[in-house]
């Protein structure tokens, strides 16, 4: 199922405890744009890295993958800064 846009808008996502990225790769699939994720496992990471590129984002740089580390307020700040005006979709599989 394709994600839905009213007046052509694009949808934004968060992959949290994002493993290798299979989330991610499927929302993007599906026409999400992904604007960051979190894992702390540093294989998955690289993997990460190697499939989707470096985080654009330093609150998730800086929390080096531990989600509780993410500084929520200033991701919020970078996002708004980025010219997103909202974050539709915060996709998480923890542990």
């Amino acid at each position: 199922m394709a994600a839905s846009r009213t007046n052509n808008k694009e949808l934004y996502f968060i992959d949290l405890f994002a493993g290798s990225g299979g989330f991610s790769l499927g929302l993007e699939s599906a026409g999400f744009t992904k604007l960051g994720s979190v894992e702390i496992n540093p294989v998955a990471q690289k993997t990460l890295e190697c499939n989707f590129g470096e985080q654009i984002f330093e609150s998730i740089k800086k929390a080096k993958g531990d989600v509780e580390k993410v500084n929520v307020k200033n991701l919020k700040k970078e996002i708004l800064s980025a010219g997103v005006a909202q974050l539709d979709l915060i996709v998480a599989c923890p542990p």
